[in-house]
């Protein structure tokens, strides 16, 4: 190992621990919610809800009865039915409804590098494709609510 690459590795090591280091000495800011709030989703009468539709969720099944979408507890962490968080997860990425910020677009192109290998770029080309789409139409109603 060469001295570049020796000081390289100190530098990086002690990098990640002086970050380490600061996240666990760093102290916990204060609760956005009040305590009537922490009472309301901790209480008996509690009933979960869809992330997509926001029906409530009574039942102890894995989907929304409603909309289809995967609500479960556990269902990122199950090996089968994780597989449906990821596919809700795509098409977000190329339906209309999502209106995706610098942040999201990055994060979908590696959610999908890692998720689809090979057939990314397939992807990438729907999914900025639809992205182009989406920007043309603001465009069009900005340009038209400004007539």
């Amino acid at each position: 190992m060469t001295e570049k690459q020796l000081v390289g590795v100190v530098i990086l090591v002690g990098g990640v621990y002086g970050t380490i280091k600061a996240v666990m000495s760093a102290r916990p800011g204060p609760d956005p919610w009040g305590a009537d709030v922490a009472e309301a989703l901790e209480g008996p009468d509690a009933v979960p809800v869809c992330h997509r539709c926001f029906e409530p969720q009574a039942h102890e099944g894995w989907f929304c009865p409603h909309c289809g979408a995967a609500v479960g507890p556990y269902n990122n962490c199950m090996p089968y039915l994780n597989v449906f968080s990821f596919g809700e997860i795509s098409r977000a990425g190329v339906s209309e409804a999502v209106r995706p910020s610098a942040f999201q677009v990055v994060g979908m192109v590696l959610f999908s590098w890692c998720a689809f290998s090979i057939f990314a770029p397939v992807y990438w080309w729907v999914f900025f494709r639809q992205l182009r789409k989406r920007k043309s139409t603001v465009e069009d109603q900005t340009e038209d609510r400004h007539s």
